[in-house]
């Protein structure tokens, strides 16, 4: 894995693919991706680190109760602590679906995974964060999920650090500028490829909130085919995805590339909030891959750049 930002503080990890990845902890069993339909569920898990006292046991058995029945294909783990203890997660409450595991681990303890059914045959990361402040130091893990026969999708995995004050508000869209800027390197490499970025933003729908996305998603870039769309947008305030007490919000999103928006089949926000695993609700999407194209063909793209749509009633 390549690890950009303050890279030379941190250890590259070799690619890891389903021929490649090592031994899990408890055994494993392989579960291939079949069909051209591929599930990416987002699920901030709110610090899964070692607890005492079987807290951690209760915990993790709660993530998996929250994702197991959907069956996504793709996992986006935030605020994990470690490679060790996602493997661990997927072996022993998850029924050891997910063969291929990226982790992303840097100083601070809220780490990002992904945990994939289809092979990963490509990893990046990123630092975002604000300049010299180590207290806001988050991440961006890209990861290039490629299932049998179908085109390679780029996923990128987010968490932005959560704002309040104007300090940490500033650091929220140098972060988002930051980035960006690795966004627009993958569309650099693959111009016509398929692109989605998932996780928790840590903002509202306000105009500071707005313009953290807009910057993430590139609304303003010059070539439309760049511009990362919004799978829905909660104007009106009907759905959340995290809960603390009476407070309620929408911070996790998703964003998907022109060309695959005209793919979504599907999004929605899983269950409710269990505060046994996390003060999140997953979210999930579903994509619709096409057939891999022959070397030299391109792949069609209808402009879809700007427009948001709403997969709720």
């Amino acid at each position: 894995m390549n690890v950009r930002g303050i890279a030379n503080t941190h250890r590259p990890l070799p690619v890891r693919t389903a021929a490649s990845q090592p031994v899990p902890l408890f055994g494993t069993r392989r579960v291939r991706f079949a069909g051209r339909d591929l599930t990416i569920m987002s699920f901030n898990a709110n610090h899964l680190v070692r607890l005492d006292g079987g807290q951690y046991e209760k915990k993790a058995q709660a993530i998996a109760g929250m994702i197991l029945p959907h069956d996504p294909d793709v996992i986006a783990l935030q605020e994990v602590r470690d490679r060790e203890i996602v493997a661990e997660l997927n072996e022993r409450y998850l029924k050891g679906r997910y063969p291929n595991i990226s982790c992303f681990e840097y100083e601070d303890s809220q780490r990002l995974a992904v945990l994939s059914k289809a092979d990963i045959s490509q990893e990046d990361a990123a630092h975002v964060y604000a300049g010299e402040n180590a207290d806001m130091l988050r991440g961006m893990l890209q990861v290039k999920l490629q299932a049998p026969g179908v085109e390679p999708l780029n996923l990128f995995n987010m968490h932005l650090r959560a704002g309040g004050s104007q300090k940490r508000r500033i650091a929220q869209l140098y972060a988002a500028e930051t980035g960006r800027s690795y966004i627009d390197k993958a569309f650099d490499e693959a111009p016509d490829g398929f692109h989605a970025l998932l996780g928790d933003g840590n903002v509202i729908g306000d105009a500071h909130g707005r313009k953290v996305l807009d910057t993430l998603a590139g609304k303003n870039h010059p070539n439309p085919r760049r511009r990362l769309v919004e799978v829905f947008e909660n104007s009106k305030g009907r759905v959340y995805t995290w809960k603390r007490g009476k407070k309620q919000a929408k911070l996790d999103y998703a964003f998907v590339s022109p060309n695959l928006l005209m793919r979504v089949k599907d999004f929605g926000v899983c269950g409710d909030v269990n505060p046994v695993a996390s003060d999140h609700r997953p979210i999930k999407l579903t994509v619709h891959l096409p057939d891999r194209k022959p070397a030299g063909a391109e792949n069609p793209v209808r402009e879809n750049a700007g427009r948001r749509v709403s997969l709720f009633a």
